[in-house]
């Protein structure tokens, strides 16, 4: 089986139109950090060149931006034939590289994750008096009714 380079084929949409965008990284799925230590980790990732954590639909993912040893200069696979069963299964119609996705979150360096976990602090510590108000808002305003 070999790739299919016609105008409009799958081989072509990767080698020539995104550059074989899905063999220059790879992403794994990351337990999702809800403690101190856990989000401290995430930040331990991300102090690694080429790491970047992102969170898409609910889920979060550890992105390791490495190309494959195998990836030949024309964007083309060096072993296509044997290649792993992850490439094999890869749906290429459903590539990143030739549609927009939107991420929940997307850090590309633990500056930008330490910034993050700042303004969730704040906002949650906000959280509670923003309850708070909303409960008396209600008393207060019945109670002008009745004035």
């Amino acid at each position: 089986m070999t790739a299919d380079f016609a105008e409009g084929g799958l081989g072509r949409q990767c080698a020539v139109l995104c550059k074989a965008g899905c063999c220059r990284y790879y992403s794994l799925p990351l337990e999702t950090p809800r403690t101190d230590a856990q989000f401290d980790d995430v930040r331990w990732y991300l102090m690694h060149e080429g790491t970047h954590v992102y969170k898409h639909a609910g889920d979060w993912y550890l992105l390791v931006m490495n190309e494959c040893k195998n990836l030949l200069p024309n964007n083309l696979c060096g072993i296509y034939e044997t290649r792993p069963r992850i490439c094999r299964e890869y749906d290429a119609t459903d590539c990143e590289y030739t549609g927009e996705v939107e991420y929940e979150l997307y850090f590309d360096g633990a500056a930008k994750l330490e910034a993050w976990l700042l303004e969730r602090k704040a906002r949650r510590k906000r959280a509670p008096a923003a309850k708070a108000l909303a409960k008396r808002s209600p008393k207060v305003a019945r109670s002008r009714k009745r004035a």
